[in-house]
C-alpha cells in the first residue's frame, strides 16, 4: 500500500497550511457516554471543523464489532 499524503484544506478561505487540532473529551448528553471530539482550527480564518463531520472513527465501528 501506498503512503497517501493526507491534504486539509479549510472550505471557509481554502487555507492548507495553517491549521492546529486538539482533542477534547465530551459527554453525550443522550447516552452519557463519553467520546472524543478532533477540532481543526483554521489559523487564517479562525474556522473551527470538528473531524467527525467529515469522517467516521473507526475505533468505535471496531468497539461495537466486539
Amino acid at each position: 500500500m501506498a503512503r497517501a499524503r493526507l491534504h486539509i484544506i479549510c472550505g471557509n478561505c481554502g487555507s492548507n497550511d495553517m491549521f492546529k487540532y486538539r482533542i477534547v473529551t465530551e459527554i453525550d448528553d443522550d447516552t452519557n457516554e463519553e467520546y472524543q471530539r478532533v477540532s481543526i482550527a483554521c489559523d487564517n480564518c479562525s474556522t473551527i471543523h470538528c473531524l467527525e463531520d467529515n469522517a467516521e472513527n473507526f475505533l468505535k465501528e471496531q468497539q461495537e464489532q466486539n
